[in-house]
């Protein structure tokens, strides 16, 4: 398996001349959660149907657990949760839940998970784009 990767220049803002190159991940599409019920179907001896339908029940209490303001540990994948973006007050009074403007989700990736894709990993390689 390849990461697949294009580089992209980078102009330093504070001289114009100095001009850096870095690589950006490519992205080759997106895998859907039928996809994925395949796939783990085939590894796990168990029908697509039946993965699919457990991938659904796992949304669906997933968002349950965050709405009762829990936080979500997802084995090595990482924990889920919420964060509220809002405006400030200059007081605790003051302060009234009107003041979250969104909610949003965060996924904090699991010491597993980022060691999987790391760059000293010897599965781990990259290609570049042509």
């Amino acid at each position: 398996m390849s990461i697949i990767y294009k580089l992209h220049s980078k102009k330093n803002p504070m001289d114009s001349s100095d001009v850096k190159y870095f690589a950006r991940r490519v992205s080759t599409g997106t895998v859907d959660t039928e996809t994925l019920a395949q796939e783990i179907a085939v590894r796990a001896g168990q029908s697509e149907g039946t993965v699919l339908g457990l991938l659904e029940d796992l949304n669906e209490e997933i968002l349950s657990q965050l709405m009762q303001s829990y936080k979500v540990r997802l084995g090595n994948v990482g924990v889920v949760s919420l964060r509220f973006k809002g405006a400030g007050v200059d007081s605790e009074e003051d302060y009234r839940s009107t003041n979250i403007d969104r909610v949003k989700l965060n996924l904090k990736a699991s010491s597993t998970l980022k060691n999987a894709v790391s760059v000293d990993d010897e599965d781990v390689s990259f290609v570049k784009y042509e």
